[in-house]
């Protein structure tokens, strides 16, 4: 229970899905952890993380990392496509803003050149932090590696400087 951060619910009922008892994210992490409690011997799991946050997504990764590390049995796949078009809808956005507000030309070849950078940008970074999240042991470790990640990215980036 402690590896799928549940702890504080571990006397709590279970319940309808959606109605009362636990949520949809902590039925999944409860799932996981009666199949690790009794100690198959390989675990094939699919589509792990869909349907969960960020943040439920990376606890039930590192259960899984931290069960196949210590005992090497098991095999999971991972789908993250289910990020791609949240980052498009921010880069659509973020382009949009900046677009106009820097007052470049509008022009659709300038636009989509800058909504390409944006977008594989963002989807970098969205993959650096799932990553970082997935190497380190806890969220507070995730967080300062890769602070001083962008710390370091923000020095020897380029800055958008508007034309007169």
């Amino acid at each position: 229970m402690e590896l799928v951060k549940l702890e504080n619910i571990k006397d709590a009922i279970v319940g309808l899905p959606g109605v009362t008892g636990l949520s949809t994210e902590q039925r999944k992490r409860l799932t996981i952890v009666v199949e690790l409690v009794a100690n198959p011997s390989i675990i094939f799991i699919d589509e792990l993380t869909s349907g969960l946050d960020a943040r439920a997504a990376a606890i039930v990764m590192r259960a899984v990392r931290n069960c196949g590390y210590r005992k090497n049995r098991c095999l999971h796949h991972s789908s993250t496509y289910v990020e791609i078009p949240y980052v498009f809808a921010q880069c659509v956005y973020y382009s949009l803003i900046v677009y106009a507000m820097v007052s470049f030309e509008w022009t659709a070849t300038d636009f989509f050149w800058l909504f390409f950078m944006n977008f594989f940008s963002f989807l970098y970074f969205t993959y650096f932090g799932m990553m970082t999240v997935s190497i380190t042991p806890n969220e507070q470790i995730a967080a300062i590696f890769a602070a001083g990640f962008y710390l370091l990215f923000n020095i020897f980036s380029g800055f958008y400087i508007p034309q007169p």
